[in-house]
């Protein structure tokens, strides 16, 4: 099984086992976004955190890295804050995209066997003029 195949097989689990994030829980994960991406990753600069109505992309993280930072310390930096201090305790799972000029951290989220889920994509560009 392919690393694609496994991450959607992970996230078609979760989502069909828990509800889907709303309300204040969701609005408390924009938060915890917001500050653990854009404010606790160095190679990070700027970014905006949106939620969405799609149950397979409930909130959208698009950022700016800074203009020094290389794509390799981005999708570390990126990688550890999903994995030390955004998703949640259960289930997760996620898949990482990387070039030289973008990296993607899809992922999915769920509390506990009957929960609730949280789906994303983190992106990270660099500013037109390196």
């Amino acid at each position: 099984m392919s690393a694609v195949e496994l991450f959607e097989d992970v996230k078609t689990l979760i989502m069909s086992s828990a509800l889907a994030s709303a309300g204040d829980n969701l609005d408390g994960m924009t938060l915890d976004f917001d500050y653990y991406l854009i404010y606790t990753c160095s190679s990070l600069a700027d970014g905006t955190i949106t939620k969405t109505a799609d149950p397979n992309q409930l909130l959208i993280a698009a950022c700016t890295a800074h203009r020094d930072a290389t794509p390799t310390l981005v999708a570390e930096e990126i990688t550890t804050a999903w994995l030390r201090d955004l998703r949640y305790g259960f289930r997760e799972t996620h898949r990482l995209r990387q070039t030289t000029t973008r990296v993607e951290l899809d992922f999915a989220t769920q509390t506990s066997e009957h929960g609730i889920f949280v789906t994303g994509l983190i992106t990270v560009q660099w500013p037109a003029f390196r």
